[in-house]
């Protein structure tokens, strides 16, 4: 099997640049959506959360097209780069500066490409090549240069073909999973109705007088990288490492950034770091319960948004939320336990499709497939 730079067989497209004055975030007629890397994600490219850019800064060629891989070019972290994703359709919207499109030829089956660009390999090499003092940054030369495993047209559209069918498995994996993490608000809404509207007259009672909060402990990054201990950040588990400095069952509130307000309960003792908020009770509740009646709160909306959005305990302790009985709690607690035994198999069953996927990956771009 021949190998080929990637220049060869696909272009390299430049993200479009704007200034605030060219920029709203909500739909506005003559401005283009434009996706960032935020919207780069393993299922794809996620069309939420989006600017919308003057229609005349976006190019023709900037639209994205059916195929085109979108990559994470540019960012202060260096998990985010090089992250990939393939559109699947045309799409009426253009791509940030921070991130990059390579757009495949006719040299190339589209989709064999999109498979080299979700390799373990190659996320590897985009870490090691961006690394920088600063920001991390994809250079052009750094994609150009990849070399491309490239059997016959025929060829690549089987293996595309096989890796498709294993990639459609893992995404309806990934869907029941995802409905299973939903299925704490459903029984919420099941057993105690709309939150706001309280139809059922359940008592309430302010998120400050139940509970207080207090920020993580910082933690370099490098101390991130292994250990026995999950670290939870703004939004959930970024890392690991070797102390913790919280027990398990403990919540957790992110505390800066775009999911601040995001609530998680640790499943084994843990590190919060100071991107995060630790809740202590002042009052006995069922911590199941109160985890599942803060998310539905949605903190992020008490957020401050002077610089980067911001969650803090004098924002979120006058918010009120609904506390049924203690037996009641109890209830919910025993539903939500026997939905998190149904998950536990889903995840394992998705996380052997996800190895997989990865698997036959690493085989087809080595010729073995």
């Amino acid at each position: 099997m021949s190998a080929v730079p990637l220049s060869e067989i696909a272009v390299q497209l430049r993200g479009v640049s704007y200034g605030k004055a060219d920029v709203v975030d909500r739909p506005t007629d003559g401005y283009v959506p434009v996706l960032r890397a935020n919207n780069i994600t393993d299922e794809g490219l996620l069309f939420e959360d989006l600017v919308y850019v003057r229609a005349n800064k976006v190019a023709n060629k900037q639209k994205i097209k059916a195929g085109d891989i979108v990559i994470a070019a540019s960012s202060g972290s260096i998990s985010v780069v090089g992250k990939a994703a393939q559109a699947e359709v045309d799409v009426d919207a253009g791509f940030g500066a921070f991130c990059k499109v390579v757009r495949p030829s006719a040299k190339v089956d589209a989709r064999y490409l999109g498979h080299f660009f979700s390799t373990s390999g190659y996320r590897q090499k985009m870490s090691a090549l961006a690394a920088g003092a600063n920001i991390n940054n994809l250079k052009n030369e750094h994609i150009d240069e990849l070399i491309i495993p490239l059997p016959p047209l025929a060829e690549q559209k089987r293996i595309a073909g096989v890796l498709d069918q294993a990639d459609a498995l893992r995404r309806k994996r990934q869907r029941a999973l995802d409905r299973l993490n939903q299925l704490g608000q459903a029984v919420f809404h099941e057993m105690f109705g709309d939150q706001k509207a309280n139809a059922k007259g359940i008592a309430r009672a302010v998120i400050g007088d139940l509970l207080k909060v207090s920020s993580g402990a910082s933690l370099t990054t490098a101390n991130q990288k292994g250990g026995r201990f999950p670290v939870y950040g703004g939004n959930g588990v970024n890392g690991w490492h070797d102390e913790f400095n919280v027990p398990e069952q403990t919540i957790v509130i992110g505390r800066v950034g775009v999911y601040c307000g995001a609530v998680h309960v640790t499943d084994r003792p843990a590190w919060i770091t100071d991107n995060a908020l630790v809740v202590t009770l002042k009052k006995t509740v069922n911590a199941t319960y109160l985890a599942a009646a803060l998310k539905i709160a949605n903190l992020n909306q008490y957020a401050g948004r002077s610089a980067q959005p911001l969650v803090s305990g004098s924002r979120i302790y006058p918010v009120e939320i609904l506390l049924p009985s203690e037996d009641e709690q109890a209830e919910f607690e025993a539903r939500i336990l026997s939905a998190s035994h149904m998950r536990d198999i889903v995840v394992q069953a998705s996380n052997e499709t996800k190895s997989l996927l990865s698997s036959l990956q690493q085989r087809a771009f080595k010729g073995e497939l």
